[in-house]
């Protein structure tokens, strides 16, 4: 235990408590010279400074031989002069010349071969000197009490160095095995701490000598710096999210960086003041304590378990390094003790923050096996649907993504439900997914494999057979044909009735790609050739695609050359015969088919980008002719369901129509009874946009009337003023005693709701006497007049009238 009391007594020696005339390591006062010319020391020029011993009488009792220890600080060359009597004996050293010269405790030792006693005064200057302010100490030591107060630093950064190489190796061992972001900025910092101790004590000039002086104090400067934003990332990282407010942490992190970058400002002293750079430094660590006692206290409030761990551990680390703080900006005395205290703190807290670590990797630990247990469920989940357990439609495409590389053949079948939106509506979506089970069990039954089917949309299935499964191939497009009828639990029989496409595909053909196109494409083929069948996909199907491709191609080329135009068809009144309005017709006058009409481009209108552009042409144009020609009274403009989207939809027209200063009254807006079943409902979107045109005189007409299922009920809840009668019903109005009393009950329905009627489609004097015999208001028709260009509305117009 001896040499237990021995470190007990240099720590003591090193602090400055032992009585003065025992005391074998002397701090000397000395003082920075003036400006001006002084009697102790010679003028300071230029970018020289000095400092001069006050009380010579306290090295009394140092033998000959003994050492002065003075403080690392960045200068170019220290000039050392000891006066006795009238002889001056003077030590000069080049920066690259301190080799010999270093000592443990971030000291520069010199050997003075005079006894104390005759020493009349002590000089030190300093050449291009650093911040000599953040000087801690010049102290005189005999050898013995030099080689007890290096003793002293041994002991101290063996025993710290010890402990945190153990916490670096336990830190790299965790890391390896689960990684986390506390982790990585954890053993970034006991790295740093560590090479920073091992190179301000002075132990690594045991290997590396030629780091003495300037080099030491730069390095020392840029890990001070990285010390200092590390840990403060490593607090935001170590605390739980759910006790952090993200705002103070993100402040907090800038902080971090600010002390990273004030350690390269620091160390860069051939460039930047060597003042500013220090200062930086410590503001930089203050702006981080303060983030991190602000973090701290929000943790508290939160509850956190971690930030116990971190204020155990890290607490006299804080301590310390702010009485360090304290230290270079002349708050406290300087002294050695400060510096013992940090490494040993530091080894306080590198045993104490690997416990916290090891408890936050384990809750962490459990955290991930739960959540692995959990990703293991969804997985499960994710490759099954919901409602039937068959595949959904991600495990659909990983498998059709892996053909390929599988190389072998393959056949898609894409299997729709026939009307499964009519049986939700009329039956409830219980009933609907009890036709989505059924069939996904007859298709599972024809297919006898459970990785083959797999539900890819509300009522789309896709059936993918490859290898030796493709023999039952048979089997699927036979269930595809059967048409059964399912009881549900109430007793109602429903119809389950199906459509498929079918695709192949071998590895000679190249990418598999297009198989799903192909299939889709046959699909919609089978559903538009009668449902309850199945296609297979044909070179002619690509033909009639690329041809739909071609003309919606050609269409927007079309648009931009202004190839579209307007014909406008004239709409009497019966009785009498007077003008009533003219409808807008949609044309395209192609370079090589000629005038083509809407059910000639249908492919075209089914594309939502290029209907909207074209029914927005249809309405300036429209709106144009009105305004250039008085003998076009009013129009009959078909809308679509996206031009009618709310309050402001109406107050884009409203905008259009003022621009030409055209009124209200001047426009119909025609829709289609399909667009408003189904959509008109209390508070839509639609129901908005036709209210507010009606409130402001716009006239609302529902077109098609009597083939899109309207009832009675719709008859007196749509908002219209005009209902036109479908084509299809006039058309056989003269020759089916039973169309004839449907039109006549449709007229007379529609006038007790107080709605005007419009015939459309008018061909034959059998068909108009038969109208006005039913007392329909107005007419439309090639027997009226057919559409004409512009060019002809104003003659056509006067004349009928």
């Amino acid at each position: 235990m001896r040499w237990v009391w021995r470190l007990l007594a240099m720590l003591v020696m090193a602090c400055g408590c032992a009585p003065a005339a025992a005391q074998p390591l002397v701090r000397a006062p000395f003082i920075r010279c003036a400006d001006q010319p002084d009697s102790r020391c010679p003028v300071a020029k230029g970018d020289q400074a000095w400092v001069v011993l006050t009380a010579p009488e306290q090295l009394a009792d140092l033998p000959s031989g003994w050492q002065l220890l003075v403080d690392q600080t960045r200068f170019s060359r220290i000039t050392i002069e000891v006066q006795t009597g009238d002889a001056i004996y003077r030590i000069e050293r080049g920066q690259k010349d301190l080799a010999a010269n270093w000592s443990l405790g971030n000291n520069l030792r010199f050997d003075i071969p005079i006894e104390g006693r005759e020493v009349r005064a002590v000089r030190i200057g300093f050449d291009r000197p650093g911040d000599l302010h953040l000087m801690r100490t010049i102290k005189a030591a005999s050898p013995e009490a030099l080689n007890d107060y290096e003793s002293a630093w041994q002991f101290t950064v063996a025993l710290v160095a010890g402990l945190m190489i153990c916490a670096l190796i336990y830190s790299v061992f965790l890391l390896s095995w689960l990684r986390t972001n506390f982790q990585r900025w954890y053993l970034i910092w006991v790295g740093g701490a560590l090479t920073y101790m091992l190179l301000w004590s002075g132990v690594a000039y045991y290997a590396w000598p030629g780091l003495v002086g300037n080099a030491t104090v730069r390095i020392d400067a840029l890990l001070a710096g990285v010390l200092v934003g590390v840990g403060t990332l490593f607090f935001y990282a170590l605390l739980e999210d759910e006790a952090q407010q993200p705002r103070m942490a993100r402040i907090g992190r800038m902080c971090a960086w600010a002390g990273v970058v004030s350690g390269i400002l620091s160390a860069c002293d051939q460039i930047i003041p060597v003042w500013l750079g220090d200062r930086a430094l410590n503001l930089a660590f203050i702006a981080c304590n303060i983030s991190i006692l602000a973090g701290v206290w929000v943790a508290l409030r939160l509850r956190s378990r971690m930030v116990w761990f971190y204020l155990a551990s890290w607490l006299p680390v804080l301590v310390i390094f702010n009485l360090r703080i304290a230290r270079n900006f002349g708050l406290v005395p300087q002294t050695d003790a400060i510096d013992f205290g940090s490494f040993i703190s530091l080894g306080f807290e590198a045993v104490l923050l690997s416990v916290a670590i090891a408890d936050r990797v384990r809750l962490l630990s459990r955290q991930f096996a739960a959540a692995e247990q959990e990703r293991n469920a969804l997985r499960s989940e994710a490759s099954s649907d919901a409602l039937t357990l068959v595949r959904n439609r991600a495990y659909f495409q990983r498998r059709l993504a892996s053909i390929e590389a599988v190389g072998e053949p393959v056949d898609l079948v894409l299997v729709d439900i026939d009307y499964l939106k009519d049986t939700n509506d009329f039956a409830g979506h219980d009933a609907g997914d009890q036709l989505l089970l059924a069939a996904a069990s007859r298709l599972e039954a024809a297919a006898a494999c459970d990785d083959c089917v797999a539900r890819v949309g509300g009522d789309e299935f896709a059936v993918l057979l490859a290898g030796d499964q493709r023999e039952r191939l048979g089997a699927v497009l036979d269930s595809i044909r059967q048409v059964d009828s399912i009881t549900l639990a109430n007793g109602q029989v429903l119809p389950l009735s199906m459509s498929g496409g079918h695709s192949a595909w071998e590895p000679e053909q190249g990418f598999p790609g297009r198989l799903f196109k192909e299939a889709d494409l046959a699909l919609y083929k089978a559903k538009g050739s009668g449902r309850g069948a199945w296609r297979t996909y044909d070179h002619a199907m690509r033909d009639e695609e690329e041809a739909r491709r071609r003309m919606i191609l050609e269409a927007r080329t079309a648009l931009i050359r202004g190839e579209f135009f307007l014909a406008f068809q004239p709409i009497f009144v019966l009785n009498p015969n007077a003008l009533l309005a003219n409808e807008v017709l949609l044309r395209w006058r192609h370079p090589v088919h000629g005038v083509l009409t809407p059910p000639q481009f249908a492919a075209v209108l089914e594309e939502p980008a290029l209907l909207t552009q074209l029914q927005d042409l249809v309405l300036d144009k429209a709106l144009d002719a009105v305004g250039a020609d008085p003998a076009l009274k009013r129009v009959s403009v078909n809308f679509v369901a996206s031009q009618l989207q709310g309050i402001a939809s109406a107050e884009r027209i409203f905008e259009k129509m003022a621009s030409r200063g055209l009124p209200a009254e001047r426009l119909i807006v025609e829709v289609r009874e399909s667009v408003m079943l189904g959509r008109v409902a209390p508070g839509s979107p639609i129901e908005q946009c036709l209210e507010r045109l009606r409130w402001a005189g716009v006239t609302i007409a529902l077109d098609d009337f009597g083939t899109g299922g309207a009832s009675l009920v719709h008859l007196r809840t749509l908002p219209t003023d005009i209902l036109k009668i479908d084509v299809t019903l006039i058309a056989a109005i003269s020759g089916d005693k039973a169309t004839a009393r449907t039109v006549n009950s449709l007229i007379d329905l529609a006038h007790g709701f107080g709605r005007t009627v419009i015939a459309e489609g008018i061909e034959t004097e059998q068909q108009l006497s038969a109208l006005k015999r039913a007392g329909c208001d107005a007419g439309q028709g090639h027997l009226l007049g057919r559409p004409v260009e512009g060019a002809g509305i104003g003659q056509l117009s006067i004349a009928a009238a």
